[in-house]
């Protein structure tokens, strides 16, 4: 491509640019109506006005008439690591078996502050409300949510099984 005669070699303004699936990508230039008798002849092959190809280079330019100068670019942020996962340890397992229990649903139903969970995903949203948790995760990995799981559900889950086995 290095071998090539200019065409056309002047001033121009971007008026416009767009694609679509019909068109393609196009650009749009304004040029001085002067230059214009350098596209006003050509024909391609068919007879057909446009549809030549032509080899471009474009530098932008100032109000001084001087190609502008691209600031250096910023180094890209570091990537953000990844948080692993969080697994279940066994809190949360025993948790996930507690809501999947009949008995656990009572359990919560004997306060009226948790309503009457029906199903374990029920109990699962009480418990997760009780512990101020998202995940049954949390449990296993942070310490005020397992304290709270250990005070606000197993001690009394116990105490009201002790209870109604007298």
């Amino acid at each position: 491509m290095s071998d090539f005669q200019p065409v056309f070699q002047s001033e121009m303004q971007l008026m416009n640019w767009g694609e679509s699936s019909s068109n393609g990508a196009w650009v749009k230039f304004w040029i001085h109506p002067d230059d214009l008798a350098v596209f006003r002849d050509m024909k391609c092959k068919s007879g057909k006005i446009a549809g030549q190809r032509f080899a471009c280079v474009l530098v932008e330019i100032g109000d001084d008439e001087l190609p502008v100068q691209e600031a250096p670019a910023e180094p890209a942020p570091a990537p953000v690591p990844a948080v692993p996962e969080q697994k279940g340890g066994a809190l949360a397992k025993l948790a996930g078996m507690w809501c999947a229990e009949p008995e656990f649903w009572r359990f919560l139903a004997s306060d009226a502050r948790n309503g009457n969970p029906q199903d374990a995903e029920q109990a699962k949203h009480n418990l997760y409300r009780l512990c101020g948790i998202t995940s049954r995760a949390e449990l296993d990995h942070d310490s005020e949510a397992a304290a709270r799981f250990h005070s606000h559900i197993r001690l009394p889950y116990m105490r009201w099984k002790q209870g109604r086995s007298l």
